[in-house]
């Protein structure tokens, strides 16, 4: 049993706030005094858009300008794709596993070709005016593709309540690519499909 006097309240060695008890007799060996504290942390810092901004700001979508790329499908030299990618999560990764496996290759812009936003991952009800401010900088003509289960319908996360049940709520959509995630192979196969008649 300890008494009341082996029991120091409020000791913040660990840095879990005031609601640490230690049982002890005395301090052990190579620990600080029970009056060091630890210092507070930084607080967070508060995000500049996103969920503070209630109406996008256009530097997200400026930058989105700036990431276009142009790119050719291996094997179809003759299909070149002016590419916005829109990664919002996990299924980014795979647009990007497209390009290091060589399934779409950097290439010269094509005139009139149709500029293209792909949104792979989940869309939030915070983020959508940046999607749709995203989707309004594209020049015309313009196609959008929805890749990846969280994009088409929200996914896994579709119960959520700050979850859009989908990225064409708010835009249109000119093809889906259903998975979590979907292949690399598919995404090229849905880009292929807006340039190539079927």
């Amino acid at each position: 049993g300890e008494s009341d006097d082996d029991v120091t309240e409020g000791d913040d060695r660990l840095g879990l706030g005031a609601h640490v008890y230690l049982f002890v007799d005395r301090v052990p060996r190579g620990w600080p005094p029970l009056s060091t504290r630890v210092p507070d942390p930084a607080p967070w810092p508060v995000p500049t858009r996103g969920t503070c901004d209630p109406e996008p700001t256009g530097d997200y979508a400026a930058g989105m300008a700036r990431e276009q790329r142009v790119y050719a499908v291996t094997g179809r030299p003759d299909v070149r794709i002016h590419v916005r990618d829109l990664g919002l999560a996990c299924c980014a990764v795979e647009f990007a596993a497209a390009i290091g496996r060589g399934l779409l290759v950097p290439a010269e812009a094509d005139p009139g070709t149709a500029a293209v936003l792909v949104v792979s991952g989940t869309v939030t009800d915070a983020l959508a005016p940046e999607v749709v401010a995203a989707w309004e900088a594209l020049p015309e003509p313009k196609a959008a593709v929805s890749f990846g289960a969280c994009s088409n319908s929200g996914g896994p996360y579709w119960d959520s309540y700050s979850v859009t049940k989908g990225v064409d709520r708010v835009i249109p959509v000119s093809t889906y690519v259903p998975g979590c995630p979907p292949r690399p192979e598919a995404l090229v196969d849905a880009l292929v499909s807006l340039v190539v008649p079927a």
